[in-house]
């Protein structure tokens, strides 16, 4: 019997109706590759538009959010400790109250929203407990990658946001920070450091009018 008939007999017993389709194009993919002595055959599944309209009023919320980061950044910016612990207190407000079970996503999309969200308020109590802009900045930078995946995940589309990134942050070691625009002052610069400041990633998920 031929590599064909097998996968469908296969498929006709196991598998309702509604699977056939795929199930049947994977099989014929499969028998393509047979006789071919080329190792392991990678078959790619082109996925369905994954863009999510979240609702005005997520949006919203999530715009509060970013503006609480992003008066975080610029006082860091300023290297003003008590400026610092104050929108620190004020984001993590904004953390609590954030309706993450709003967020139009499946489950495991939601799931994992909310340990961005998790980490996010981990970080911030962790910052409020430190001492030195130094230490501080460490845990801005925990804030900003999370934040990052966090937008990318929900797919916030309120505004566009940009991801930026300075090598010689946190003694060379390298952070990132996110900006309101393309023109973001970078927090973790000390009064005499050069900048550094690169501009990685825009991230524009709003719907084209």
């Amino acid at each position: 019997m031929y590599p064909n008939s097998i996968c469908f007999n296969f498929v006709a017993k196991y598998f309702t109706m509604k699977n056939l389709v795929l199930i049947g194009v994977l099989c014929v993919l499969m028998s393509c590759g047979l006789g071919k002595d080329n190792g392991n055959i990678a078959i790619l599944i082109p996925l369905p538009n994954s863009n999510i309209a979240q609702s005005d009023t997520f949006n919203q919320s999530f715009l509060q959010l970013m503006e609480g980061y992003y008066t975080l950044t610029d006082n860091f910016s300023s290297a003003s400790e008590t400026a610092i612990d104050e929108s620190a207190k004020a984001l993590l407000v904004l953390i609590d109250s954030f309706p993450i079970e709003s967020v139009k996503a499946d489950t495991s999309l939601v799931f994992t929203a909310r340990s961005y969200t998790d980490g996010i308020r981990a970080e911030l109590q962790g910052l409020l407990g430190e001492q030195g802009l130094d230490k501080k900045r460490m845990a801005l930078q925990m804030i900003s990658e999370q934040l990052y995946e966090l937008i990318r995940t929900v797919q916030y589309s309120g505004s566009v946001i940009y991801y930026f990134y300075c090598a010689e942050a946190i003694d060379d070691q390298g952070a990132y920070w996110l900006g309101r625009s393309s023109a973001g002052k970078n927090p973790y610069l000390s009064a005499k450091a050069t900048d550094c400041t690169e501009l990685k990633d825009s991230i524009d998920y709003r719907i084209p009018q």
